[in-house]
């Protein structure tokens, strides 16, 4: 019973404990707010409301008032080179590493945001032996990630796959699967660039290394397929290639545009053989390049009748404005006397040009031929096969 009755008597004491706890944490909360200045709080409030430009003019004002305020440091610079003004960001970063007292993961992380501002700034010497710098440092994955690009931009593609392993290696257990299969994927392309090299020079046993290389990083990607034909082509082994551009074909319809150019050379075949064959193949995935690439072997066959039907078809198959204006080509010659009707054939062979081009979903980039990697974001697949 006595027992009991201490329990009792210990809950208020308790109580009141942590409530005494707690109006000292919430007196020292409020203490060290008063001590902050207001150009903090108008900072964040124009962050909040995406003025960024009002809040570095607080953010500035604050660092003034109080040096010894790291964060916004951090914050200042980033903000900086968000907007572009690499060398206000560069300045601010550089200025925290030359702190002695700064602490040692604060150093590691102003290095990690200088280098980031060296790459935005195009300072690409400074950025990579800065990225290097933090290669035995937590920052190793996120520092090897940006190396990885910094190397795509140089077309330096043997750092580049060193690059790459070594964020798969770093961060092997933290990466999500989603990212881990971007990177992979992205090391094929790397393992194709070289191939595609080798494949240049004529050297097979190199281009072979490399392909088998991309396969391992990622057996899915088409690139492969592409330069293994093209492998079969330059050694003459005709029939091995055509056999693989038929299993690409029906392992991916929507890459056929890209497979037609090697089938008609490959293929000792008449135009009218090599229209009929693309004619089953636009019908697998209707497109404007795959269209096109029929009605040019029609016109090489000089079969105008069998041109017409085409085109009646491809309109119905795929109804688009490219569909559409080669279906005009088509029926507008450009030998008529008409003036009129030849101004019209000039407009359509003007839409089918511009039509006919690559846009990356990514950025927006045209481009009159395809590219795995676009030339304007760099990201790879982002323009369409077709």
């Amino acid at each position: 019973m006595q027992f009991e009755t201490w329990w009792l008597l210990a809950v208020p004491i308790i109580f009141a404990l942590g409530w005494m706890a707690a109006r000292i944490d919430l007196t020292e909360l409020l203490h060290e707010s008063k001590q902050l200045p207001r150009s903090y709080f108008n900072g964040l409030n124009f962050l909040l409301n995406d003025q960024p430009d009002r809040a570095i003019e607080a953010f500035i004002e604050v660092v003034k008032l109080d040096p010894e305020t790291i964060e916004l440091h951090f914050a200042l610079g980033s903000l900086f080179r968000r907007r572009g003004e690499t060398e206000r960001a560069i300045r601010v970063h550089r200025n925290l590493l030359e702190r002695s007292d700064l602490p040692v993961e604060f150093r590691d992380e102003a290095l990690f945001s200088l280098a980031q501002d060296y790459l935005k700034a195009g300072l690409l010497d400074r950025a990579e032996a800065s990225f290097k710098q933090l290669s035995q440092t937590p920052y190793a994955p996120r520092a090897w990630r940006f190396l990885s690009e910094l190397y795509q931009i140089e077309s330096e593609w043997p750092s580049a796959i060193h690059a790459a392993t070594q964020v798969i290696l770093h961060a092997k257990e933290t990466v999500e699967p989603k990212e881990h299969a971007k990177i992979q994927r992205e090391l094929a392309h790397f393992w194709c660039e070289l191939a595609q090299q080798a494949l240049a020079r004529k050297d097979w046993t190199a281009t072979r290394t490399a392909l088998t290389n991309a396969r391992n990083a990622d057996s899915e990607l088409m690139r492969i397929v592409q330069i293994e034909i093209a492998l079969g082509q330059a050694c003459g082994e005709t029939e091995q290639a055509l056999e693989q551009i038929r299993q690409a074909q029906k392992k991916d319809p929507s890459f056929a545009s890209q497979l037609a150019p090697l089938l008609i050379q490959l293929q000792a075949s008449t135009p009218s053989e090599n229209a009929r064959r693309l004619e089953r193949w636009f019908d697998a995935n209707p497109c404007a390049s795959l269209a096109s690439a029929v009605l040019e072997q029609w016109r090489l066959a000089g079969d105008n009748v069998a041109a017409d039907a085409f085109v009646s078809h491809a309109l119905e198959k795929a109804p688009t404005l490219a569909t559409s204006a080669l279906v005009l080509k088509q029926r507008f010659s450009e030998s008529v006397a008409d003036p009129d009707l030849r101004r019209i054939n000039a407009l359509v062979a003007d839409v089918v040009s511009r039509e006919r081009s690559y846009e990356c979903h990514h950025c927006g980039f045209r481009a009159k031929q395809f590219y795995w990697q676009c030339p304007g974001c760099k990201h790879w697949e982002t323009l369409p096969y077709g």
